[in-house]
């Protein structure tokens, strides 16, 4: 876990799908961000900002379980680069009626 951190969007790793804002068409979904070079990545998702657990060291990463109940999901995306930087993003959990 990034001991010291900085919430800056400049020489970070920005997520490119899903697109931020969007809702989750299953309770899968891939997790895909732009690789920086950075030498370690971390992948955060929740049901509040910042909650953490899952993790993640590549460009993507498929996220099963997730709820299936409308509500929101955060996703948090680590970047290790001359200090650790992230980014966050909200999401709309599917919803199986």
């Amino acid at each position: 876990m990034p001991s010291v951190l900085q919430a800056v969007t400049d020489k970070s790793s920005v997520i490119t799908s899903p697109t931020n804002g969007s809702q989750l068409t299953s309770t899968s979904a891939t997790f895909r961000w732009k690789n920086t070079g950075a030498s370690e990545y971390f992948l955060y998702i929740g049901t509040y900002r910042g909650a953490s657990n899952l993790y993640g060291t590549n460009t993507s990463k498929t996220v099963t379980n997730l709820p299936s109940n409308g509500r929101k999901v955060y996703v948090r995306l680590f970047t290790h680069s001359n200090g650790w930087k992230y980014n966050d993003y909200v999401y709309t959990s599917y919803l199986d009626i």
